[in-house]
């Protein structure tokens, strides 16, 4: 048996086919195309949609007859009953949310209990909200049946099944649905005035979804809870930490936690009656700090990373914000900072700083995340910036912990391949945690750290 797995990114959509042993090829991969609206961060569905129709082709003339697909989270997009978009995706990037928040009336909202938890700049419930407003055509259509609100992967599974339904993975993210109870959040519906049938009916991460050119589609889950499975990071006290575009630090729980400081719950996966809970922050700047890097011409390309980090002699201090922090603490707008520059610094030293403090701020989330997990037992990490052995280094000495590497950086579309297995019966729930594939382990002290990060604080002023 083989399997097609498309993750849809916020940087790229590729494709991949894996063998019944969990081992994967990847066969497309293209940069994600943004739709420019000022200071808005859209991307085009018709071109995401465009190409799982070109993999499923794919998939189905290379003999592979299941596929699964992982998608970017916390991204809104109507449709009508057609299956054709209104409107193009508002991605989890998009500073629309904030908009909405800096309104007297959300911000009072914000200091209720619970409903405080869900009201925030970046939550999805927002962005709806957004959307309800500011285009009176499509909140009449949806009153009416006849478009319709939802997150990415409820669009997919939409054009799939001609079903409003999303995976629980992706609904619960949107803030309009209890991750405990499974019930819709009414009041939240009465307060901000959001139409009672906004909400995709809840399926199991895998199910028989829909199916495409002959290819059927049995999964469908959120890319970072996909890490997370395919990093087999589903026991207690492991952190998966996911190097992206943005950085993700997520660790699974035994219960559901409702976190504080920065910090959301997430549903892992639901299978059946078995529902994986856990609790995640995350950074909105990871390697498109690296990409300034590149643009302003300090580093000539990523790859190059581990050389110019080696060269570096002086410390100096960065605070990675390119416009927005979340953790280790929350900053709305936040503007990068670099200290400590002498006539002797180098563009190495500057690199490297970089490096430092994103390393510094993950170790900061991973630390606040301990107090919902206990003792941190194991850390793997993935994503684009995995690639590079210096910052895995730095990431270990300033965690103090030891760091493993998915094997090949991307445990994402191994994570839709480990669920497509259990739909087959060929591994089982219990199986996962021990099916990690690494292909490094760096222990502290592999590298020193220049940055004092006590001092980084101090700069600051920050106190966490």
């Amino acid at each position: 048996m083989r399997y097609g797995v498309i993750d849809i990114g916020t940087s790229s959509l590729k494709a991949y086919i894996y063998d019944e042993a969990l081992r994967g090829t990847p066969i497309e991969r293209v940069r994600s195309r943004y739709v420019a609206e000022g200071s808005y961060i859209e991307q085009d569905p018709r071109y995401i949609w465009g190409f799982i129709e070109h993999c499923a082709k794919r998939f189905s003339n290379l003999g592979v007859r299941r596929m699964g697909i992982a998608t970017y989270r916390a991204s809104i997009i109507s449709w009508d009953r057609r299956g054709e978009p209104l409107t193009n995706i508002i991605t989890w990037l998009d500073p629309r949310g904030r908009e909405i928040y800096s309104g007297f009336r959300y911000r009072v909202y914000s200091k209720l209990p619970l409903i405080g938890k869900i009201i925030r700049p970046e939550t999805p419930v927002l962005k709806i909200l957004w959307l309800l407003k500011n285009n009176p055509e499509i909140h009449d259509k949806v009153g009416k049946g006849e478009a319709f609100i939802g997150t990415l992967s409820s669009y997919i599974a939409y054009r799939l099944s001609r079903k409003y339904i999303n995976d629980l993975s992706n609904e619960a993210l949107t803030g309009l649905i209890h991750p405990k109870t499974l019930k819709r959040i009414g009041i939240l519906y009465t307060l901000l005035d959001i139409p009672d049938n906004v909400g995709a009916e809840i399926i199991d991460n895998i199910d028989e979804i829909g199916s495409l050119g002959g290819v059927d589609v049995n999964a469908l889950i959120a890319d970072q809870q996909a890490s997370i499975i395919g990093s087999s990071c589903i026991n207690p006290g492991c952190v998966k930490i996911t190097c992206g575009t943005g950085i993700f630090i997520d660790a699974p729980t035994d219960r559901f936690i409702i976190p504080s400081k920065g910090m959301i719950p997430i549903v892992v996966y639901k299978i059946k009656q078995h529902i994986l809970y856990g609790v995640e922050t995350f950074m909105p700047n990871g390697g498109n700090v690296v990409d300034w890097l590149v643009d302003v011409g300090l580093l000539d390309d990523p790859g190059n990373l581990d050389e110019y980090i080696a060269k570096a002699r002086s410390p100096v201090y960065f605070i990675p914000s390119l416009g927005e922090m979340t953790s280790p603490v929350r900053r709305g707008s936040s503007s990068g900072l670099i200290y400590g520059l002498s006539r002797n610094t180098s563009r190495f030293d500057i690199v490297r700083g970089v490096i430092e403090g994103l390393a510094h701020m993950v170790c900061y989330s991973v630390r606040s995340i301990a107090r919902y997990i206990g003792a941190v037992k194991t850390v793997r990490i993935d994503g684009g910036l995995s690639n590079s052995v210096e910052y895995i280094k730095i990431l270990s000495t300033s965690c103090g912990t030891a760091i493993e590497r998915v094997r090949g950086g991307d445990a994402t579309s191994r994570g839709v391949a480990i669920l497509l297995s259990l739909y087959d019966g060929l591994v089982k729930l219990n199986d996962i945690g021990g099916l990690a594939d690494v292909d490094l382990k760096i222990h502290p002290g592999d590298r020193e750290i220049l940055v004092d990060r006590d001092k980084l604080m101090r700069v600051l002023g920050w106190k966490l």
